[in-house]
Order: structure tokens, then C-alpha cells, then sequence
């Protein structure tokens, strides 16, 4: 153990390289995290195989015997020959251009640093890569001189870097003026790495034999570990989606869990009115004040309205879609909302909600009208109770008979009216009309009805009633009117009234023949005298010429509840 240790001198410089192993790992750790990003996995790769250089040449750097150094310079092969594929590799996939590679081209691209690996590792049968190897003193550094197929690797790896180099510039043209400085600073590390490479190749050190390569390995790896921590390079989508992202009419944005913006198309940024701000980076809540509302965003539509100045009102609304992001490991990651104007479709919405208003207020005026024209086609307009129209179609219809139930009709006739109206003016009958209507109709129960039936005649419909309990109700009303003093708008007068009575049981036929009857017992009423109620009976209907009128006789009858009677 004492002899293998005493055959290594290990130096600053291998300190440096270890260095830059240690930043290699990390860079290619925390590329795999972010795999899923275009080119983060050939990035992985190429951080791995720069690792491996540099630890190999850590260990070839410290040894002090010539075999010991070509031992490590073969192993280190491996990520030396793999390095410059692996990096225009990384430049197609973030230039979303790998997917054009099929797997017999990336074998192809493969082809040359196998076989520079097989040519390193049996050099010693055929010198083709190395022919001497000089240890320089002090610095105990080797000075490799090259053989012909060192040449043809060289001009392969110089190949695929500068055609790294010019689709990251390509693509660079295509990005969004915020994409730009992050692919400026892959293209910067490139520049470090193939620098270092040159003053290694070309034999410009100011040691010999120190390979800068490595180093400036290490330096590209800082570079992009820089972006990728600080400004979270691989958060964000660069190339393609600049032609479909940036020139969407809706907005998007994509924020962080911690609440920060990683992207924003245009559309987005004037939907959101803030102008052409530079807002990657920024938290979103400096912008959006709504964002705890949107923070927790269970996915359904919500409607923002946005100002484009504070105070001057809202500009326009916009509806946000949102869905949840995660990583591999299925963990949340951020946001992605999608901005959308509906402030046309609002508008056209309050358009036909105010339509609607104006459309459920006329039909509302509508029914009104319809209500009140089927009320006056069924009431009587000078006294507002039912009228000869809704008479006969009650009869008809039979609504106030069920059965074998009692059923009368009574109808009054005021006494000479006509003489009122000559003495002292229609409108002081009318009024009586009105007076007599009015009582009636607070002494009648809730399913009778009191209709006029013609000038000064009206017809109460009593269901559930006798003739007999129609009569003595009747007599009641009768004696009331002829007791009151009706005030007429500065007359006071008496007056009396006539009334005939018919109903079931006591006579046969349908309702109009009941109507008739009673026209007939009002009839007998008037011709013997007025002030009286008739009863009708047989003899009435086949002219017998008794004009007496008909009471009840035998035992006292016992009226239906709900008869009430008053004369105020």
C-alpha cells in the first residue's frame, strides 16, 4: 500500500481537478432531476463524462511513472472521447431539434468515440493515439506526443462542438428577447471549455503538459449550475415554444410553487395590463392581486377583471384556466394558467341579461294585462262583482253542484229604480247599486257568488244550501235593505227589493232551468206587490196566477253556518 501511494504526487492542480469532478457530479445531479427537459439528459451525460476526465487526470496528474500515467490517460478516455458528442447532443435537445436524431444517427455519432476509446486503450500495440510520454521536472506533468488518429478525433470533437455551438446560436435568434441571456450563457461556457481545450492541444500552456480541458470543464459546469440554481435554466421550455407560446392570442403563465413567474407570453402580459415588464423572475403576487385567489385554484373557470390604470375601471375581464403542474416524482412543481378575453362575451352577456330583465318585465306587464282583462271579462264594471258572463258559465259547467247536495239560486231585483234614476240622476243609482253590492258581498260566504245579472238585477249562487235556508237568508237581506237609509253623496233615501228563490231539492233540471225558475219567482215577487221574497213552486212555472207569496211552513229551519247579516 506504502508503494502504490509512493507512486502518486498529488499537487494544487489535482486539487483543482478534483474540484472540477465534484462540480461535474452535481451538474449531472441536478440535470437528471430535470430530465424530462429538453436536453437536460444529454447534459447529464456530458457532465458525467467530464467528471470522469477529470477524476481520471486527477490521478494521472499525480502519478510519477509513465505507465501509471497512460494507465489513467486511457481510463480517462472514456469521458474525454464521449464529451463533445454528448455536448451537441445537449445543444439539439435544447433547441428541441433531437427529436429529428434516430437511433441509427446518435450510433452513428457514437461511431467515432467508441472507436477512439478501443484505439486508447490498445495503444501500446499501435501508437496511434500517443507516441512518447515525457514527465516534466519539477511539475511532474506529462507531455503526450500525438499520433495520427489523435489528429482525426481532434477535428471530429471540434466538429460536433462548433455544430453545438451554431444551433444554440441558431436557435438563440428565435428565442424571446428573456430566453436570450440564458442561451448566451450555455454559448459562454462552450467558449470556456473549447478555449481551455485549445491552449491544452496547441501546446500555448504556461506549464507544459497541464490540461486546461478539464478545468474549463469545471468552469462551464459552474456556469450552467449558475444558471440552472439561480436563474432555473431548465424551469423553462426555450425554443419551440416561442413560435407557438409567443404568438398565441391567449396568455399564458407559469409560476412556481413558490410563487414565481418562470414564463409569460405577450398575450398574457396585455391581458394582465402591465405592459411589456420584464416579469420572469418576479413573484407573482407584486403583479397579480388576485394570485392567493388563484393559488388555490381548484380548476373551474374564473372570471378577472383587470384595470389597465388604477381607478380608471375595469378594461376588460379575462378568464383564467389553471391546472396543477408536477414533476416526475409526481410532486407539485408550479401553475399553468391560460388567459382568455371574454370581455366581448361579457358584454354580450350583460347584453341579453338586460334583454332578459326587459323580456321577463313585459311578459310580468303582460300577464297583468292578461290577468285584468280576464277579470273585467268576468266582473261587472260598475260594481266589480261577478257578472252575467261568469253566471252562465258556472251553470254550465256545473261547479256549484256535486251530487245530491242542496243548491239555490237567489235573484233581486231593486225596487223601482227607474223612478231613482229619474228623480234624482243615474249616477245617484249607480251608487245605490254599488251600495247594495257591497252588502251583499260582506254578507255572503266564501263559496257563494254575487253576480249582476243584468240593470238593477243580481243573482246569488248559494251552493250547499237549501231552498228553504236560501228563503229565510233571503227574508233576512230583504228586511235589512228595507230598514236602512242609504247615503247617496248628499241624498238620503229608503228603498226595497224584490227577491225570487229556487233550488234543489224541490224542482227538476239543470242549472239554467234554476236560473229560470228563480227569474220566475222574482217575477211573482214584483207582481204582488214588491218588497217580498217568492219561494219557487209549480204553480208559479204553469201560470196558476198566485202571486201570494210562498213562505216556509211546519218546524223552525235551522240555517247552514257562515250567515251572517249587517247593514252597516
Amino acid at each position: 500500500m506504502v508503494n502504490i501511494v509512493a507512486q502518486y504526487q498529488f499537487t494544487p492542480y489535482s486539487v483543482i481537478l478534483l474540484f472540477a469532478t465534484l462540480i461535474g457530479m452535481v451538474v449531472a445531479w441536478a440535470a437528471v432531476r430535470r430530465r424530462t427537459t429538453p436536453g437536460a439528459g444529454y447534459l447529464a451525460l456530458m457532465e458525467l463524462a467530464a467528471a470522469e476526465w477529470a477524476f481520471a487526470i486527477f490521478f494521472e496528474s499525480a502519478a510519477t511513472t509513465v505507465p501509471l500515467k497512460l494507465l489513467w490517460s486511457q481510463i480517462a478516455y472514456f469521458g474525454t472521447a464521449t464529451s463533445a458528442c454528448f455536448y451537441f447532443l445537449f445543444a439539439l435537445g435544447v433547441a428541441q431539434e433531437a427529436t429529428r436524431l434516430t437511433r441509427r444517427a446518435i450510433i452513428m455519432l457514437l461511431a467515432v468515440p467508441s472507436l477512439t476509446i478501443a484505439i486508447a486503450l490498445t495503444n501500446e500495440w499501435h501508437h496511434w493515439l500517443w507516441t512518447t510520454i515525457d514527465i516534466q521536472s519539477p511539475s511532474n506533468l506529462a507531455v503526450y506526443s500525438h499520433g495520427p488518429w489523435f489528429w482525426v478525433f481532434l477535428v471530429y470533437s471540434y466538429t460536433m462542438v462548433l455544430a453545438g455551438m451554431v444551433t444554440l446560436v441558431r436557435s438563440t435568434r428565435q428565442l424571446p428577447p428573456f430566453f436570450r441571456p440564458q442561451m448566451l450563457l450555455i454559448l459562454a461556457g462552450s467558449l470556456v471549455t473549447a478555449a481551455g481545450n485549445v491552449i491544452y492541444v496547441f501546446n500555448v500552456n504556461p506549464l507544459p503538459g497541464m490540461d486546461w480541458t478539464p478545468i474549463s470543464f469545471a468552469l462551464n459546469g459552474a456556469i450552467l449550475a449558475w444558471g440552472i440554481f439561480r436563474n432555473q435554466l431548465f424551469d423553462l421550455v426555450p425554443v419551440a415554444r416561442a413560435q407557438l407560446i409567443e404568438n398565441m392570442v391567449d396568455g399564458v403563465l407559469v409560476v412556481n410553487t413558490q410563487g414565481r413567474i418562470l414564463d409569460i407570453n405577450p398575450a398574457a402580459l396585455r391581458l394582465l395590463g402591465v405592459g411589456n415588464q420584464t416579469l420572469i423572475g418576479r413573484q407573482v403576487d407584486e403583479i397579480l392581486k388576485v394570485w392567493p385567489r388563484l393559488a388555490h385554484y381548484s380548476g373551474e373557470g374564473l372570471v378577472l377583471p383587470v384595470e389597465s390604470r388604477p381607478g380608471k375601471g375595469v378594461s376588460c375581464y379575462v378568464d383564467v384556466r389553471g391546472s396543477l403542474l408536477r414533476d416526475q416524482w409526481q410532486r407539485p412543481s408550479g401553475y399553468l394558467f391560460i388567459l382568455r378575453d371574454i370581455t366581448q362575451r361579457r358584454q354580450m352577456e350583460e347584453e341579453l341579461r338586460q334583454a332578459n330583465v326587459c323580456l321577463q318585465h313585459q311578459l310580468q306587464e303582460n300577464q297583468l294585462l292578461q290577468d285584468k282583462l280576464q277579470a273585467e271579462a268576468i266582473h261587472d264594471e260598475l260594481t266589480g262583482v261577478f257578472n252575467r258572463r261568469y253566471l252562465v258559465e258556472l251553470l254550465a259547467l256545473g261547479l256549484v253542484r256535486r251530487g245530491n247536495q242542496p243548491f239555490s239560486l237567489l235573484m233581486l231585483d231593486l225596487d223601482h229604480l227607474k223612478v231613482c234614476n229619474d228623480a234624482y240622476g243615474h249616477q245617484v243609482g249607480d251608487r245605490l247599486l254599488r251600495q247594495l253590492s257591497d252588502l251583499l258581498s260582506r254578507n255572503i260566504r266564501a263559496g257563494d257568488a254575487l253576480c249582476r245579472y243584468g240593470g238593477d238585477e243580481f243573482v246569488i249562487v248559494l251552493p250547499n244550501t237549501s231552498p228553504q235556508e236560501a228563503y229565510q237568508c233571503a227574508e233576512r237581506w230583504r228586511a235589512a235593505v228595507e230598514s236602512m237609509i242609504w247615503d247617496l253623496g248628499g241624498y238620503k233615501l229608503r228603498t226595497t227589493i224584490s227577491m225570487g228563490v229556487a233550488g234543489y231539492p224541490g224542482m227538476d233540471g239543470p242549472n239554467d232551468t234554476l236560473l229560470v225558475a228563480a227569474d220566475q219567482a222574482l217575477y211573482a215577487a214584483k207582481a204582488s206587490g214588491r218588497n217580498r221574497v217568492v219561494l219557487w213552486h209549480p204553480g208559479i212555472a204553469h201560470g196558476s196566477g198566485n202571486r201570494t207569496p210562498i213562505g216556509v211552513t211546519g218546524a223552525p229551519i235551522v240555517l247552514s253556518s257562515g250567515w251572517r247579516l249587517s247593514a252597516d
